[in-house]
């Protein structure tokens, strides 16, 4: 929790403050200096009961009060926490592509994949609704939106490479928001991969439709985005190291911006269980403006009334 100011001149504004703060102070001295030179200060102090200096100084903390009120309502203050969306519908996207079977994350990044994957599940509450897509070249719909969480993370173990060369980024990013755009609480997408789209929807495409149906989409990329020359011995499968596409980083860190989510970049296996704390919780801010610039409104009308009753003595 923090308090931020959204006015970028809230410190000219604070120097202000400051300056009126001594011219304040300067005058009231001033004042009671020359109430002390005043010919017959014995009748003074009658008339203002004995307490007119002291009077003096409640009218100038209360037009204090006031000034600092305004100063801090129109600098635009707001109260920033973190709130838990755990009763989210969440949608895990996980790249099969045979790319993902190299080893220079153990055993494999599609395995890494898999227990990022499970440790978001552990993550999860009893109230989340989770889907799970499996893509390469083409999507799966792995499950449907549920809360069965031991049956998403059984899914998810069990989980094998995609059948069609390629990586479709966008049209896994449009078939996950096609299972939670119909939700009522927030909607959230983690995308794994560790390429580039290159096939199907574009990445333009597939931010379009996520923001249309207001869907965040966070990417989680594995490997580098530079080309290595060791890869791990892929089995069964048809694909050569020409085939294997780089990590975009700057593509997924676009994906997540234009929609409200965040990146988080794995390149071995001390990074494998990164914090997954923007994806669970989100800011909720508290604009106060309002109430200060109400008071400090007050407040000056209650300086104002004083002043126009006997209360202040000293011209």
């Amino acid at each position: 929790m923090e308090l931020v100011f959204s006015y970028e001149y809230a410190p000219l504004l604070g120097l202000v403050l400051g300056l009126m703060f001594g011219i304040t102070i300067y005058s009231r001295k001033m004042q009671k200096a020359r109430a002390m030179r005043f010919g017959n200060y014995e009748t003074l102090e009658k008339v203002a009961g004995g307490n007119f200096l002291r009077s003096g100084n409640l009218l100038t903390f209360v037009k204090l009060a006031a000034i600092t009120s305004l100063i801090v309502g129109v600098s635009g203050p707001q109260l920033v926490q973190e709130s838990s969306v755990a009763d989210a519908n969440y949608v895990i996207a996980i790249d099969s592509s045979s790319s993902m079977f190299t080893t220079d994350i153990e055993p494999t990044r599609f395995e890494a994949a898999k227990q990022i994957s499970q440790g978001l599940i552990d993550e999860m509450t009893n109230e989340t609704r989770v889907g799970l897509v499996s893509y390469s070249g083409s999507v799966d719909i792995v499950s449907e939106v549920s809360s069965d969480l031991e049956g998403i993370d059984l899914s998810i173990k069990n989980m094998s490479i995609g059948e069609e060369a390629g990586t479709g980024i966008g049209d896994a990013v449009v078939s996950s928001s096609t299972l939670i755009q119909n939700s009522s609480a927030p909607r959230k997408v983690v995308l794994i991969t560790d390429g580039e789209n290159n096939v199907g929807s574009s990445v333009n495409e597939s931010i379009r439709f996520a923001n249309t149906h207001n869907v965040s989409v966070y990417t989680i990329g594995l490997g580098t985005d530079q080309t290595g020359d060791q890869y791990g011995v892929i089995e069964g499968n048809n694909a050569t190291r020409a085939d294997f596409a780089n990590l975009n980083e700057g593509e997924l860190q676009r994906l997540s911006n234009s929609t409200g989510g965040e990146s988080i970049f794995v390149t071995n296996n001390t990074e494998v269980e990164p914090g997954f704390v923007g994806i669970f919780e989100k800011e909720v801010s508290t604009d106060f403006s309002t109430f200060f610039i109400f008071l400090g409104a007050v407040l000056l009308m209650v300086e104002w009334v004083l002043k126009s009753t006997d209360f202040e003595v000293i011209p």
